[in-house]
């Protein structure tokens, strides 16, 4: 998922819409490891178009599944400065995560 995201072969509205439909079948604990394992390629260096949307639905299922633990690079978004989604949502998945 990532990899084709990164490399733009795939736009991330039809992965978000996907991931997002199964959540909403009650699978929060499974998208959540799907997007747990994605998140740092996502985000690692300049994160990509639309991580926030991403970000947003991973609040959604970590809080939903009770997931605990870290992810390095949601630490690093999540300490910059700014007000977007790309930096406002990996602070709430940050604290999610506590």
């Amino acid at each position: 998922m990532q990899a084709l995201i990164r490399n733009r072969s795939s736009s991330p509205k039809p992965v978000i819409d996907a991931l997002r439909a199964a959540a909403e079948t009650g699978a929060y604990a499974s998208v959540w490891s799907a997007l747990e394992a994605a998140l740092p390629a996502l985000l690692r260096g300049t994160p990509v178009r639309e991580a926030g949307a991403f970000i947003a639905l991973a609040v959604e299922c970590a809080s939903r599944c009770a997931a605990k633990g870290g992810i390095p690079e949601v630490g690093t978004v999540a300490g910059r400065t700014g007000s977007s989604q790309t930096v406002e949502h990996p602070r709430l998945l940050r604290d999610v995560l506590r």
